[in-house]
């Protein structure tokens, strides 16, 4: 099955900080005119910037497109003009088949769930496209499998003692939460929303996470402690 024709919204209208909408317009420029208006289907800034809890500093800019047929050459020059921006541009490219297909990723599952939902918009269309009718249960039955890898991941972070791994840690943590909430019903947009909100519905200690964001440079003492009572939660409950 499958919904009802989308809706753009323009770029600049998001609520966010000005170099990322300006870095954002700028990508879908150069979407359209790498992958042209015959071959490319839809792009859709997602993640924090399209629901505008980005942070600044901090937050990547989410992108996912849709063409008509895989073109190995015009996807590997993408990923060399996303490398180009000021900001970190993490893209996800699906052929119309992948798309149809539900043939995707589990971060490009949630944003066509959110697309679905309408928290969302496409930035650009062709013609009238359709997404796949994705509900919150694909999405729970879908997370089962993610968090033991997740899990995985923040055990050797925490465990290795990881040099440089601060970014993977928060983002590994974050993810585990979202997905903790999530098998209880609850939807979260931001950081600061996720682990509050994991903080009533688990029982666990606070947190404030923007200042483990945009004040150090590597996880701080207190940060590798919250986490490692995350995870206690996470293994006890059997999450």
């Amino acid at each position: 099955m499958y919904t009802n024709e989308l809706v753009t919204k323009s770029i600049s209208s998001y609520q966010i900080p000005d170099k990322y909408r300006a870095e954002a317009e700028k990508l879908l420029l150069e979407t359209i005119a790498l992958f042209g208006e015959d071959g490319l289907l839809l792009v859709a800034i997602t993640g924090s910037c399209a629901l505008e809890f980005c942070i600044d500093g901090w937050s990547d800019i989410n992108v996912l497109i849709v063409t008509k047929e895989l073109d190995q050459e015009k996807n590997k020059f993408y990923y060399k003009i996303c490398g180009n921006h000021s900001i970190f541009i993490t893209p996800t490219l699906l052929t119309q088949k992948e798309f149809e297909n539900n043939n995707f990723s589990d971060d490009a599952r949630v944003a066509i769930w959110q697309l679905k939902e309408k928290m969302i918009k496409p930035n650009y269309l062709r013609g009238v496209m359709s997404i796949p009718n994705i509900t919150l249960k694909d999405i729970q039955d879908n997370d089962r499998i993610t968090m033991p890898i997740k899990v995985q991941i923040l055990k050797e972070l925490l465990w290795q003692n990881i040099p440089n791994s601060k970014e993977i840690l928060v983002k590994t943590l974050y993810t585990i939460v979202k997905i903790a909430l999530r098998k209880r019903g609850i939807i979260t947009y931001s950081y600061s929303g996720a682990f509050d909100k994991f903080a009533k519905e688990y029982n666990a200690p606070g947190f404030d996470i923007f200042f483990e964001l945009v004040l150090n440079s590597s996880p701080s003492e207190q940060f590798l402690d919250y986490a490692k009572n995350v995870l206690k939660i996470i293994c006890r409950q059997n999450i």
